[in-house]
């Protein structure tokens, strides 16, 4: 149950200085920026590591005439170019060459210089066609927060894929021992069908492996998963056909076929574990055109033994067409699906908005608990989670407890709901609710942005949650509590356009959960005035009796006596009789009024006969003072009421009277008196001019001090109703229904 929602917490200023300068510093350039002597000390150091990149590219590569030897090389280039001005990119390419030229030197002596050139030129056309189109996800993924795990990672799989993919498909040939009883222009072939292979395989898939930012999780396997199944299967059939019809002529042929569906074991693995079926299609389908030609001797690979450079400038561009090809559809289809997630989370956010408004606004104090998890549900499915909680802060006390949570249908339940939280376990998290306004978790065991102890902690207070997102709750500019959505599997993508919704999200629950601790503060004040106000009318119903006792007992005595002495001195006296007949007349008026005063500030034929009696009584006296004709009548079998119900509806039906007798201008009126078991009813009526219900049950310190918004005050502090019904012309009709009460106040 929540019976506070704390407002003193940690200052939050969205937008301000610090989060300011945080935006303004990623907003700069990706790459660095020198001098110029400090650039050409760069472009020496660059040459240098191309030289060693290429000397042990040669010193891993099959055989030592150069075919794989550009790979590490291609790597590193494709790297520097990606994070560096296009301006600069001739230096590097200018680098690359110089390195080529030194390894040259060294590694073969006196090659023609149009081998390293035309190596080179195939090094920097690649290197350039992979830089240009990591560029812009590189910037773009410079302003998450995580930039420099995002850029080291892509420069990674640029190099890992460029490199092993090559070395790895030649190495398979070597082990092979096949190329050695080839022809040159066939193990250079089946070399580079090889290196292909890899590349297209391993480019995606290490990529998958090094960012997690690119994955988007889509939970169990589709339709299309299955039919890329089938795909897989129909090509694994194919090359199997490939092998058994070898017919010897080509040694290389057996064994490429055999290379083909060893690598289709890693796409096979694609498919199960992400959720890219297109890509991993057409990873499908080069990596069989590519077995296709290779084998037969098609296009890039046909060609006589005397024409190999212009059979290498085939293969270079044939290469560089299936890495543009799978990456632009690897990319394709991440941002496809990207922009489904961010498209369904748009169209879904106005509901969840109004829904969330209409449960919050509307919930009373004794069902908040159960609208707050209805709540939690609707954003739990909207954010595709398995569990959302929420968080409340103490910040006085620097502790957070969780006061609820919903799980998803078929998730695991299990999990503690902690309780005075210490806070300072998780300053990282806080930090990023405090500077972002939400703090995102993609690995939960293997994020390195937080401590170990802090790691520690979270696992430890979220067994089983894989990913994370906290949405902070402020108001005021203080953090008082979070939203948390856990996922029990690792991958889950969050852009900050969704992260925005959700923030969104989090501030509307925030304001509603302020503005309806406001209205419980309000209504615990009405409350304690509706108490005090209770109190005031005992006391001064008591006062009224004690005033009334006072008189009757003091002046009404002394005037009795008075009348009495009075009498004895007319029957005693022979003169002056007319003038002690004004003093007595005087004297019996003076009595009278005095028993209406008496009777109006404590009726002591209430406390005696009872209520129907008490309002005949009532009745006549009205009737004489304001020439009305006033009717009282009573059914049902009348009970006792306590004293605080007795006086509370006398008294009630003593405004409605004088309310008459000022404002109606009517000639009858009736009060109906109405016993049932369980409560007592009087209605009111009258024909008079009417009035407007609305405007007259609005209190105002300018009318009457009791007038009939006090009448229903003290009418619902008995537990009971108050209906007033008039039209203009028409009359009045005012019911009041006051159930039994077990107890009252005494007498």
């Amino acid at each position: 149950m929540i019976d506070h929602f704390n407002t003193d917490g940690i200052s939050f200023a969205p937008g301000g200085d610090k989060l300011s300068m945080a935006m303004q510093s990623l907003d700069k350039p990706l790459y660095w920026l020198h001098s110029p002597g400090r650039t050409l000390s760069l472009l020496l150091l660059f040459v240098v590591c191309q030289t060693i990149a290429t000397a042990a590219g040669y010193q891993l590569s099959v055989q030592g005439n150069g075919t794989v030897i550009f790979w590490p090389a291609a790597g590193m280039l494709c790297g520097t170019l990606a994070c560096t001005p296009i301006r600069t990119w001739p230096l590097w390419l200018l680098g690359t060459f110089i390195g080529r030229l030194i390894a040259e030197f060294f590694l073969f002596e006196f090659r023609p210089i149009i081998i390293p050139l035309a190596f080179s030129a195939a090094t920097g056309v690649e290197s350039l066609v992979f830089a240009w189109l990591i560029r812009s996800p590189l910037q773009q993924s410079y302003r998450l927060n995580r930039p420099l795990f995002f850029l080291a990672a892509f420069v990674v799989v640029i190099f890992i894929a460029t490199t092993i993919g090559g070395l790895l498909g030649s190495a398979v040939v070597e082990l092979t021992f096949v190329v050695k009883n080839a022809p040159f222009w066939e193990s250079w072939r089946i070399w580079f069908a090889a290196d292909f292979l890899g590349i297209i395989v391993l480019v995606p898939l290490i990529g998958w492996v090094l960012i997690p930012q690119i994955r988007v999780h889509t939970g169990k396997a589709k339709p299309l998963d299955y039919a890329v199944l089938v795909l897989f299967l129909a090509g694994a059939g194919l090359l199997g056909k490939e092998v058994v019809a070898v017919d010897g002529k080509a040694p290389g042929d057996a064994v490429m076929a055999l290379m083909m569906l060893a690598s289709l074991v890693p796409l096979l693995w694609s498919v199960w574990r992400f959720a890219f079926p297109l890509a991993v299609a057409v990873q499908l389908a080069l990596v069989v055109s590519v077995i296709w030609l290779a084998v037969h001797g098609y296009g890039p690979f046909s060609m006589v033994a005397d024409s190999s450079l212009d059979a290498l400038g085939k293969m270079q561009i044939y290469l560089i067409v299936l890495i543009l090809a799978v990456l632009l559809f690897l990319f394709a289809m991440i941002e496809r699906d990207r922009a489904t997630i961010e498209l369904r989370m748009h169209r879904n956010v106005g509901k969840v908005l109004v829904t969330l408004t209409e449960k919050l606004v509307a919930a009373d104090h004794e069902r908040l608990d159960t609208v707050i998890d209805e709540v939690l549900r609707e954003i739990g499915l909207f954010a595709e989670a398995d569990r959302c909680v929420l968080v409340q802060i103490d910040a006085v006390r620097g502790v957070g407890s969780m006061s609820h949570r919903w799980d998803r249908t078929d998730a695991d339940g299990s999990g503690p709901m902690f309780k005075d939280l210490d806070l300072r376990q998780f300053s990282w998290l806080v930090e990023q609710i405090r500077n972002r306004g939400y703090a995102y978790i993609s690995d939960v065991r293997g994020f390195e942005s937080a401590g170990e102890n802090e790691r520690q902690a979270i696992q430890a207070q979220l067994p089983k949650v894989e990913s994370l997102v906290l949405v902070g709750l402020l108001t005021d500019g203080q953090l008082v509590g979070a939203i948390g959505c856990s996922y029990f599997h690792k991958g889950v993508s969050w852009s900050d356009e969704s992260l925005s919704l959700m923030y969104l999200i989090g501030q509307l629950f925030s304001n509603v959960m302020t503005r309806k601790k406001a209205e419980r503060v309000v209504k615990h004040h009405q409350e304690k005035l509706r108490s005090l106000a209770a109190d005031m009318a005992i006391s001064e119903e008591r006062a009224r009796r004690r005033t009334a006792v006072d008189l009757h007992d003091g002046i009404g005595q002394n005037l009795a006596v008075a009348r009495m002495k009075v009498g004895y001195l007319l029957a005693n006296s022979d003169g002056a009789n007319e003038e002690l007949s004004q003093v007595r007349s005087l004297i019996d008026e003076a009595l009278r009024g005095t028993r209406h005063i008496i009777a109006d500030l404590s009726p002591s034929i209430l406390y005696e006969l009872g209520l129907f009696p008490a309002l005949e009584s009532l009745a006549e006296r009205f009737e004489l003072a304001n020439d009305m004709t006033c009717v009282v009548v009573e059914s049902g079998e009348a009970w006792s009421p306590d004293y605080d119900t007795r006086i509370g509806m006398y008294r009630a039906v003593q405004e409605f009277l004088n309310n008459v007798a000022r404002h109606a201008r009517a000639q009858n009126v009736r009060i109906s008196l109405q016993w049932t078991a369980d409560d007592v009813e009087i209605e009111v009526s009258d024909d008079g001019v009417g009035f407007n219900v609305e405007q007259v049950m609005e209190f105002s310190p300018a009318d009457s001090s009791f007038g009939l918004f006090s009448v229903r005050e003290t009418i619902e502090l008995l537990g009971g109703t108050l209906t007033v019904e008039s039209s203009r012309g028409i009359g009045t009709r005012i019911r009041l229904c006051v159930p039994l009460r077990e107890s009252g106040s005494e007498e």
